[in-house]
């Protein structure tokens, strides 16, 4: 996986290439569509599709795109540490979280440099490097790897400038006048 810090092109193994220009048209045209699972949280027109695009350094990489309409807003990508065939939530383990938080950390670092900032996050479960968040930001968007303890997983995420602040706003504004 490659994020170019220019343009916030994202390249995965699989070669899989989502550019800041990417709309849910242009997706679902791509020989990428067939393969990823279309699924909603009852808040359409934001429409999420999550696919495997590859492995890296021995690890499943999974992609999760969020489109509002035909606006690319958000993507995150996950590495799965847990051993092939178990549920995660039956082994969910702070300590593999670590270790994929860790990586991400690692891969951001060699690919984007030291990060822009780092977010205190305490999570009081003895497991420091869960306890922050770092960033970087650009003209473009931001990226970002952190752990989120309500999902219980770690992820790296990348947001396209204002654009997810700017469908939620969308999204509020017109569920209020329905």
């Amino acid at each position: 996986m490659f994020i170019d810090k220019n343009t916030g092109t994202i390249t995965f193994p699989n070669g899989l290439m989502i550019t800041t220009e990417l709309a849910k048209a242009g997706f679902e045209k791509s020989a990428y569509f067939d393969q990823a699972t279309p699924y909603d949280h009852g808040t359409l027109p934001f429409q999420w599709y999550w696919l495997h695009v590859g492995q890296l350094d021995g690890h499943v990489l999974s992609a999760r795109m969020c489109f509002y309409s035909d606006l690319l807003v958000v993507v995150e990508v996950t590495a799965d540490f847990y051993s092939p065939n178990q549920e995660k939530w039956a082994n969910f383990s702070y300590e593999i979280e670590s270790q994929t938080k860790a990586f991400y950390d690692q891969l951001l670092r060699n690919q984007l440099g030291k990060p822009h900032k780092r977010v205190s996050l305490p999570l009081g479960q003895n497991q420091p490097v869960l306890d922050y968040r770092l960033e970087y930001r650009y003209k473009w968007g931001t990226v970002w790897s952190s752990y989120d303890s309500r999902a219980a997983s770690s992820s790296i995420g990348i947001r396209y400038g204002s654009r997810l602040e700017d469908a939620q706003n969308d999204y509020r504004t017109k569920k209020e006048q329905a």
